[in-house]
């Protein structure tokens, strides 16, 4: 099931200092660190647009009352990987658990949730806290010995029953080792509390799964060491902050759904506003939790729209590289990668120490970097330096990103650090560095009073999350290819998906039919844009694709869509959509021309990273024109304009997608409340339109 957008409608906040059940992984990077640029279509110089990408989105899920839904038994939540490839794995070990893994986000694992973390996220998570047992197979309380997990074989007095994923619990853990399996050994755990996710300790609340091993059928409680009682205890969790905050999960993205999971995992619900809200982190609470309490309950808004940044970039990175990270998928490399992906980004900053931090690990940094980005090609010194130009006192990155002026010991009352977060409660225990982001958009602090809007992690916690959003889905990857799938996990349109509603596959990133690019095809949009006096010649491959895209769209019916509130789904999700509002005909022409956007509402548009803003004397076939009335924004793409007459393509109110000729000043969207939007393109106080443009789609 998907995530997407945050609902935190709140009106007494409890205390907020529980902390992530990852000990060792206690940094501040809960919901942040998925902010990842896309590089290939994005302009660094515009890099602080992107941070506010899914704002509008979210805050509408903020404040209002969750709905309770059960579990719909979905094969796929649209973004996110294919699980109908699972049914063609060789039977083994790898089956086995993403099948469980798959149990459990269709709902039969728990019967107590309504919510379910996804089988990448699982993943993603799983390999950040325990590893891997060869770089492929994520481990879990099996041994491993000759190369090959012992699955489903007579094991020092144990049956192949017992040695499952699902057989396998307490007493069998016991048999291994005296309780001590040294190949879950991570970091600081207990050996004999050791879990694939680290979920030992006091804090750790168990849950009770549906399924029973060979030996614990019985039980009338949750058992530490049995695996489907770790992911429901995991997905326990995460519906318990869903409840306690009045989260709608109902239309959270793949991505999104990643960044609320592991970070509640990791860092705890205390953690989760404190990082978001820019406190230094404190794994005991303290003032940084006291304050992020306030700061929510000041606005119910802000967590939505503080959570946007990490969900952004990181889809916004992974739905444009064309980098081979396959091989990226340890807990080192997910926090090296955080840092690249952040180093790219205007207006996300790096402490002292995490710059330290990655000078100690230049050689493994710079390897990363140049797989994230494989037509830069630095040099170590290069990206240490690029990094270096991102170090910053807080006060001075936020003067230079919101004009805000503060003094050290403002910025120490207001987010809990006077300096660049290294003053941390948690970065003096663990040294590993923050890296923060600065947003031009202020939002009511603890004091009272209206401050830019910070967000911090620190550098591993930043990893765990790029893990669990990003290489959860490269993991799965490469178990499906080692279990005899023939898919390439250097290229995920062999195993992300969108899914129809008749479990058809439909590889991610391929055109619907409309947009094949087929020499008919192409002859019928030709001829199209010459009928409608725009010359072929003129554009650029990208720009042709994207009509096509919109070509093959005209003529939807329009419907206001609203995923939380019933949808179909088949504006969204489906080859053949039904209907199409203003904002998702701009999505689906930019999807059906393999080209990838966030942006499901026409305000989100403006923040989206994959655009740049151009002038209008700079305009283009293709570009989109977002314009405001007295409540709501309306959305188009601009053809062309000649005189008086504007030419837009549009999907609006009453019609179906189409191409519109408008007068200057014409009124092109009139809400039931009569607000209206009026363009005057080209004229001084021009300010009720934004034109944009796809980063990289023309010459």
């Amino acid at each position: 099931m998907k995530f997407t957008k945050f609902l935190a409608g709140i009106g007494i906040v409890c205390t907020l200092g529980v902390v992530g059940i990852c000990s060792h992984l206690a940094t501040d990077s809960t919901d942040y660190m998925y902010l990842i640029a896309n590089q290939n279509s994005y302009n660094p110089s515009n890099a602080f647009v992107q941070n506010n990408e899914m704002i509008t989105k979210l805050k509408k899920i903020f404040g209002k009352k969750t709905t309770e839904s059960e579990g719909d038994g979905n094969t796929s939540s649209g973004s996110g990987v294919n699980l109908l490839l699972i049914a063609k794995m060789n039977d083994g070990y790898a089956k086995e658990l993403l099948n469980l893994y798959k149990d459990l986000q269709e709902g039969h694992i728990t019967t107590k949730d309504s919510n379910y973390v996804e089988v990448s996220t699982l993943l993603g998570m799983q390999v950040n806290e325990t590893g891997t047992y060869d770089g492929t197979l994520a481990k879990s309380y099996l041994p491993y010995k000759n190369k090959k997990v012992v699955w489903k074989q007579n094991y020092k007095g144990l049956t192949p029953e017992q040695m499952t994923v699902r057989g396998f619990g307490n007493k069998e853990w016991q048999s291994m080792e005296g309780g001590l399996c040294s190949w879950l050994s991570e970091g600081v755990d207990s050996a004999s509390d050791r879990t694939p996710w680290c979920m030992q300790g006091a804090n750790v609340t168990l849950a009770k799964s549906t399924i029973n091993g060979v030996s614990n059928a019985s039980r009338k409680k949750a058992e530490q060491h049995y695996l489907p009682d770790n992911i429901a205890s995991l997905n326990r969790r995460f519906n318990n902050f869903i409840k306690q905050y009045k989260v709608d999960s109902s239309s959270l993205t793949s991505e999104a759904s990643s960044i609320l999971a592991a970070s509640i995992h990791n860092r705890g619900e205390g953690g989760v506003l404190q990082c978001a809200f820019g406190f230094g982190y404190n794994p005991n609470g303290g003032n940084s939790s006291k304050k992020a309490s306030k700061v929510l309950k000041n606005d119910k808004n802000s967590l939505g729209v503080a959570l946007n940044n990490p969900t952004s970039l990181l889809s916004g990175y992974m739905s444009n590289s064309k980098a081979n990270m396959a091989s990226l998928t340890s807990s080192e490399y997910g926090r090296l990668i955080f840092a690249a992906i952040a180093a790219h980004s205007n207006n996300w900053f790096f402490s002292q120490d995490a710059y330290n931090y990655l000078s100690r690990h230049s050689s493994s940094f710079t390897g990363v970097w140049n797989k994230l980005y494989p037509s830069e090609n630095v040099s170590s010194s290069k990206a240490l330096a690029q990094v270096k130009s991102h170090v910053s006192n807080l006060n001075t990155a936020v003067k230079k990103i919101s004009g805000e002026s503060l003094t050290s010991a403002q910025t120490k009352t207001i987010y809990e650090t006077n300096s660049n977060y290294d003053d941390s409660p948690y970065n003096q225990q663990r040294g590993w560095g923050s890296v923060y982001c600065v947003v031009n958009k202020k939002i009511k602090y603890a004091d009272g009073n209206n401050h830019t809007l910070v967000s911090c992690y620190d550098l591993v916690g930043g990893g765990y999350l790029v893990s669990a959003c990003m290489m959860g889905k490269y993991v799965y990857a490469k178990m499906l290819k080692v279990s005899g799938v023939g898919i390439d996990p250097t290229n995920p349109k062999t195993y992300l998906n969108d899914l129809a509603k008749s479990d058809t596959y439909v590889p991610g990133g391929t055109s619907n039919g409309n947009s094949s690019g087929s020499s008919s095809t192409n002859a019928k949009v030709n001829t199209w844009l010459s009928q409608q006096g725009v010359e072929v010649s003129t554009l650029a491959p990208k720009q042709i694709s994207l009509m096509e895209g919109i070509y093959g769209l005209l003529g939807t019916p329009y419907k206001s869509c609203r995923h939380s509130k019933g949808c179909d789904g088949y504006c969204y999700d489906s080859n053949n959509p039904s209907h199409l509002d203003a904002a998702i005909f701009i999505w689906r022409s930019f999807r059906d021309a393999d080209m990838r956007i966030n942006s499901l509402t026409c305000n989100a548009l403006l923040s989206d990273g994959h655009f740049s803003r151009v002038a209008w004397k700079d305009r283009k076939p293709g570009d989109v024109l977002v314009t405001f009335g007295e409540k709501k924004p309306h959305a188009m793409f601009y053809l062309k304009d000649k005189g008086n007459t504007l030419t837009v393509i549009e999907a609006i109110a009453g019609k179906e997608s189409k191409v519109t000729d408008l007068a200057r000043g014409t009124s092109i969207y009139s809400s039931k409340s009569g607000s209206k939007n009026l363009v005057h393109y080209g004229s001084k106080g021009g300010k009720k339109y934004v034109l944009l443009r796809y980063n990289g789609i023309a010459n």
